[in-house]
């Protein structure tokens, strides 16, 4: 019998996402006087997000966004464009116009 020193215990954890009943033909085609919606509704956008899900985790529990993902920041940059203020280390964001005078070619 080994002993406790010579025990390794491997713990997996991954997460399992539930199968969809999809498609669902149990109620009728027909009219729906309750107006309910009807069971295949939405199930086609269900399976699909799930297979396009890198990290199934991320359907439970979302990530934390990143800083440059986070809309305040990303407007405090338009800010600094429309006012021209230069944020220290940082190369001014200018952009290049060509104008062009009048029509040059042929009609």
């Amino acid at each position: 019998m080994p002993s406790l020193r010579d025990t390794v215990t491997v713990v997996v954890e991954r997460p399992v996402l539930a199968t969809l009943d999809c498609p669902n033909w149990t109620q009728p085609r027909g009219g729906n006087p309750d107006n309910a919606t009807h069971r295949n509704f939405g199930c086609a956008d269900a399976f699909n997000l799930q297979q396009m899900v890198a990290d199934k985790r991320d359907l439970v529990v979302g990530q934390a966004l990143a800083r440059n993902s986070d809309g305040d920041y990303e407007s405090l940059q338009i800010l600094r464009y429309r006012r021209d203020v230069q944020v220290k280390d940082q190369p001014p964001i200018k952009p290049l116009y060509y104008a062009t005078s009048g029509f040059q070619g042929q009609r």
